[in-house]
């Protein structure tokens, strides 16, 4: 009787040293945060989702012609999403992510709502060439929402708090009180349609 062997639980599912802490270059930090989405459920289960879809692809990359994993790439376990609310949430990873960036390895968050990114960027603020590129349909620049100056719809706010060299690509929709704050701070910040 044979039995198949399973790959590893993790990012693109690899093996022996390329996937060891102390040899990766690469660190992913699974953060399953669900905290103040307000339409429809499920970005909890992102980072599950994207290393379980990591694990199919393949380990060449015909582009540059190299076997990316061979960089080192290690998953940590999945951070305990807090349940005190989003402001521990974002300090919590803030704290993480300071104590992770001193080992001098790249970190990837995998989310999880929005929110992650504010405590990703604090984590890291003090080093003053930071920037930061947003990919996104949505200006998230409210300086509160449904209650919270964390929400999904404020990341960008807060981030813009820590980051001055902030941009943001591929906005569609953009709210009066996020255009007027673009205009007061001169952001450049410009929507499509």
């Amino acid at each position: 009787m044979t039995y198949e062997r399973a790959l590893p639980y993790n990012f693109m599912g690899i093996e022996g040293p390329f996937s060891r802490f102390d040899s990766a270059s690469v660190l992913i930090l699974p953060v399953p945060y669900e905290g103040t989405t307000c339409y429809g459920a499920g970005t909890r289960r992102g980072p599950k989702a994207i290393i379980d879809a990591s694990r199919s692809l393949e380990l060449y990359d015909e582009e540059i012609g190299e076997e990316i994993y061979r960089c080192g790439i290690h998953t940590l376990p999945e951070m305990e999403p807090l349940v005190e609310g989003p402001a521990f949430m974002v300090e919590r990873i803030s704290s993480v992510v300071e104590d992770l960036y001193q080992t001098g390895k790249l970190i990837v968050l995998l989310g999880g709502e929005h929110t992650i990114s504010i405590g990703a960027v604090r984590g890291i603020s003090r080093y003053t060439d930071l920037s930061v590129l947003q990919i996104d349909a949505h200006a998230d620049l409210r300086d509160s929402y449904q209650g919270s100056p964390y929400s999904h719809a404020c990341v960008m706010r807060r981030v813009r708090e820590v980051c001055q060299g902030a941009v943001q690509v591929g906005i569609r929709s953009i709210s009066a009180e996020e255009m007027e704050f673009v205009v007061d701070k001169k952001l450049g910040t410009k929507s499509s349609s």
